[in-house]
Formats: C-alpha cells, structure tokens, sequence
C-alpha cells in the first residue's frame, strides 16, 4: 500500500484543488508525513491481533460473553451496575463560575469529554447542546423511576437551572434580542452563543462558532417540558429565565422558521434552511409549549406569551395559542415532506445538499410521527398520509442503512469528512489547521463572515478520503427512542405491541454494547505541546466514533481520541435504564396488575 494514504500521495491532493500556483500550500510538509509514518508503525506494532470483527463483533470479551439475544429484569440491572462500576456510565461533571443577578456563583456543566485531556475544543469548551441533551436524560430517568434514580434527578435538575443561567446572562439575552431585530441579517456571532469558554461562562466574550444551531429549541423543549410534569416550577425561575423563554416564539420567527432558518445543526456546519431534524426539534419545544398553555395549568404561564405580545401579535396574529398551532402545522408540512432526508431542497452538486443523516434520530426522539400523523401530515414525495408506526418504520429503515456492518457504529452521512481516514495524523491536522486559516484570512480581508461553506468544501476535498467516522452518539439514541417507545406502546397498544417493539430494542442494546471499549486498544491521542502519541485506549468507554487509519502496514480501525463522549455516555445510561423499566412493566403486566402511569 505505500506510504500515508491520501498524505504522502501528493499528487491526489493537489489534484483536488484547481490548478493554480495556490496549489503547492496544500502539501503538508514532509516531516509531518515521516513522522506520521513512524506513529503508525508504532500504532500498528501495538495492536497485535484481529481487528474490528472478532469476538462475535464485540470489542469487549466481558461484554461479549453478557449479550442475550433478549434480557431478563436481573440480567439489565446486572449490566446497569456492571457499566456503573466500570465506568461507562460516569459523566464527569466539574463546575465553573458565572453571574447570576451579578452575584458570582458556582454551577455544574457537562464538557464533551474529559477536560483533563488534551483535546483542544473538545475539552476547553462547554457546548450547551451536549449539556442540556444530557439534563435530558437524567430528568427521563428520574421521573421514570423517582426513588431508582434519585441522584439522577438532582443531577438532572441542578443541569437544567445551570444551562438557564448560561442562556440567561446580559450578553446572551442582548444576543436574542439582537436576533429579534435584526431578523435574517443576524450573523452567527450575533446569535445567543450555545458554545462556551469554560473560562467565560458568562459568555461576555464574541466567540467565533456555529451558535446558529437546534440548541436553543432543545432548551426550550426540555424547559417547556419540565415545566409541565412538575419537575421544576415557577419559583425556580428568574425573570431572566422567564425572559428567555417568552422570547422564544418571536426568536424562532425571527429566523424565518420554517422555511428561511439558515441552521448549522448539530454537526455545527455551514448554514442550511429547512434542515429536517432540526425543524423537527423547533416543532417539538412550539407543541411542548402549546400543550404548556392549553392544559390545566395554562394561567399560571402567561408569562410566556409577552414575547409574542410585544414582538408578533397584530394583523393576523391576535390569538397566541392559534399562532403556535399554525406554527408547529407549517414546520410539521416541511418535515413531512423532506422525509427520509435532510436537506433535500438543496442542489445535488452543493456540499450543502444532504439525503440520510444520523441526526434524523431526533424525530424518534422528540415524537415527531406522534405529531405527523395526528395531523395527517403527507410524507415525502408520493404525499402519502401515514400512521405513526408507518412513519418510525421509514426513519428506522433509512438510519439503517448509515450503519457500519464492520464497528456498529453509525457515519453521520456519506462523505462525512470529519474524523475520517488519518484524521488525527500530524499531516491531516496541519491540512486542517491551513483550512482554517485560509477561510480566517479571506473573512478578514473581506469583513464578511467565515465562509463555511468553503471550509466544508475544501476539507472534503482535501481530507484523505475513505472511510468515514463510525459514531457511537446515534446508535445509544437509538436505544433510548426504542426503549421509550417500547413503554408507551405497552400503555396505549398492551403487551403483545411491547414485545415487538421489545426485540428491536434488545438488538439496538446488543449493538450498542459492541461499541464499548475492550482492553489492549490503542488509538492516536493529541498531547498537550500539540504534538500527537500513541496512547492506550481506556477499557469499557464510548468514544466518540471509530476511526479509520491508513498506512504502509494496512487499515486498522481505533477508537478516535475523544474519549469518553459523555453526550453519548448520557444517552446510553437513559436507554438502558428506560429500557430495564419496560421490561418491569411488562412483567408486572403479565402478572395481572394493570399499568399505571
């Protein structure tokens, strides 16, 4: 096979760029390449032994020698507490100081992955979607099974007021009114920032990122929703927070939801309107909020209209309640209508267009078919009017199909070029880095702001090309939609319903379980001189993905340095633990007693 692949095969790479005197900065330099031939030798000399594929398809010969192709109550509470002693399910959880009514004060935060690791942005920023996705989980557990997880529920709640108080400070509420005003000419830097400093919570500081992203609408979905159940009340509110949260609707508007929303999604890339799993998200935390004002409860949150009050109603809008429905019915249509994809509108040729994509899971996870098929939305192309069951089928049997036969894992869409083949090699993170400041030079020389579009491209083009990232972070979502849905199929359709849905989910378990690590893995760990080493891998960890490498001695497959990812770590412990609670109530149903709950 050669030297480095995609790397020391310059020719390839200066290919994939016009032919210009441009070209030759492209070539990362050839000690970079020597040195990147040495790590992998080094790697390869390490990982004696099969790859990806033994041990029936498990990393882990101890997890291994657990899987059943279905479980008993004892035999999830015995991997529940195995995963707890070993670590899998632990999310390290430090804290750090921010303003709150200019008073400073301590508050928990969830990083990506280990702050202690040298891991660049991954563990020297709080993103505040993998903060609030994992309050999520902690809160679904609690309430769940109040007395079982118990801690999880402290945890969940002391998350969910910290992320208040980050989304709440003067800067941020200045950026969503500045969004409010200034409509479609707000800049990603103008929006309230969902990435933080750990040293700047209070987010005083412009930071240059994708903030355009589903975040807020995943904050104010787990808030509307907390506030209905109970889980926290209206004491527990400030009038920053309330504040935050009755700009929501006029915010949302202001970005021209649901066809003008120039998103960067989760995977924080270039801008994109009508971004499937994001609109599904948006129209999640409109119908939590409509049910919020509509229930029994409905006056003791008013509050929540003077945002629509001052900034939207007049004309046709004079109703909140009938605004909010035609809202959630006008996204519903457009996520109908693009399913199975992502950004389908787009043209075929752009970087930008997007058929499959993993986020499409978040339609699972916030009951998007519950939502279009009680509104008879029509799906797809043909139009065709479909059950809810109908509905999870599709996304089900495309999300397959970004399934790896080799790890388990799932790519996040074809042609992902992030973590792909020699990803976090010295050579491609030099390549990377040159990208970077190519776009920063132009943006400045121009004043406008960093083309992410052309950043995107250019790292397609010239990122070795081959495999792409295999996740862990879909599949354990997968796990935690299918063990949800397993529990109200039995309430609403009974057992024979729940034992269907139970199987699908004991093969998502199984699969997520190949993806844990085993012992004597290694993979290639950035350190802190910015240098990159070979280091062993921890045993019984979700990484973030498995990645590909490519050189002289043939691929291996490793796990990528990100790991634990704590937002898939959060995602599994919820999967499993609803999962465990489900198969309770199933036997409790068999039993004779009726459900209750």
């Amino acid at each position: 096979m050669g030297a480095l692949r995609g790397v020391a095969e310059t020719a390839s790479i200066g290919e994939a760029q016009p032919k210009s005197p441009e070209a030759a900065p492209w070539l990362p330099p050839s000690e970079l390449v020597a040195r990147d031939e040495e790590l992998l030798t080094e790697l390869h000399e390490k990982l004696s032994g099969g790859s990806i594929g033994d041990h029936q398809g498990y990393r882990n010969d101890d997890l291994a020698a657990r899987a059943q192709p279905s479980y008993t109550l004892s035999q999830l509470r015995d991997l529940e507490r195995l995963l707890k002693e070993r670590g899998t399910h632990s999310i390290a959880v430090p804290y750090g100081m921010i303003n709150v009514d200019e008073e400073a004060r301590r508050i928990p935060f969830v990083p990506a992955t280990e702050t202690r690791a040298a891991h660049g942005d991954m563990s020297e920023k709080v993103y505040l979607r993998d903060h609030i996705q994992t309050a999520w989980a902690f809160i679904e557990l609690h309430q769940h099974d109040p007395e079982r997880y118990s801690p999880e529920g402290a945890m969940g709640r002391n998350l969910l007021l910290s992320a208040f108080h980050m989304l709440s400070t003067n800067r941020q509420l200045e950026r969503q009114q500045d969004v409010i005003r200034l409509r479609g000419a707000a800049t990603q830097l103008q929006h309230p920032h969902i990435t933080l400093e750990i040293a700047d919570l209070n987010s005083e500081k412009d930071l240059n990122w994708r903030h355009r992203q589903d975040t807020q609408a995943m904050m104010a979905h787990l808030s509307f929703q907390a506030l209905g159940s109970g889980f926290i009340s209206d004491d527990d509110l400030s009038d920053r927070h309330r504040r935050m949260l009755a700009d929501f609707v006029p915010y949302l508007d202001a970005c021209g939801y649901p066809y003008n929303d120039h998103n960067s999604g989760s995977w924080e890339e270039n801008a994109v309107p009508k971004r499937t799993s994001v609109t599904a998200v948006q129209v999640a935390a409109l119908h939590a909020l409509l049910s919020l004002v509509t229930g029994d409860s409905a006056k003791r949150f008013t509050y929540l209209e003077s945002g629509w009050q001052v900034h939207m109603s007049g004309g046709e809008n004079t109703d909140f309640v009938a605004t909010l429905d035609a809202m959630i019915h006008r996204g519903a249509a457009v996520v109908g209508r693009q399913l199975p994809f992502e950004t389908p509108d787009e043209e075929v040729e752009s970087i930008r267009y997007r058929e499959l994509d993993a986020t499409l899971v978040y339609l699972l996870r916030y009951n998007t078919p519950d939502i279009l098929a009680s509104r008879r939305i029509p799906i797809g192309k043909e139009g065709n009017v479909c059950t809810e069951q109908e509905i999870v089928d599709i996304i089900v049997d495309r999300l397959s199909t970004l399934v790896d036969p080799v790890t388990g894992g799932m790519k996040r869409y074809q042609r992902d070029s992030y973590e792909r083949v020699n990803f976090h090699t010295n050579a491609t993170q030099w390549l990377i880095k040159r990208i970077k400041r190519h776009v920063q030079e132009k943006s400045d020389a121009s004043g406008r702001p960093v083309d992410l579009e052309e950043k995107q491209r250019l790292r397609d083009a010239l990122v070795p090309s081959g495999r792409e990232a295999m996740w862990t972070l879909p599949v354990n979502q997968l796990l935690a939609a299918h063990a949800h849905r397993t529990l109200r199929l039995l309430r609403e359709q009974g057992v024979a319903a729940a034992e269907a849905s139970l199987e699908t989910t004991f093969s998502v378990l199984n699969q997520t379980l190949g993806l844990i690590t085993g012992h004597d893995e290694y993979h290639i760990e950035l350190q802190p001189d910015g240098s990159t080493a070979v280091a062993q891998t921890p045993a019984y960890r979700f990484p973030e993905s498995f990645n590909t490498v490519d050189g002289r001695h043939g691929q291996r497959i490793i796990a990528s340095p990100h790991t634990p990812l704590h937002w898939s770590v959060a995602m599994h412990r919820e999967g499993l633990g609803i999962l465990a609670k489900a198969v309770e109530q199933i036997d409790l149903h068999r039993a004779g007693p009726p459900v209750q709950g």
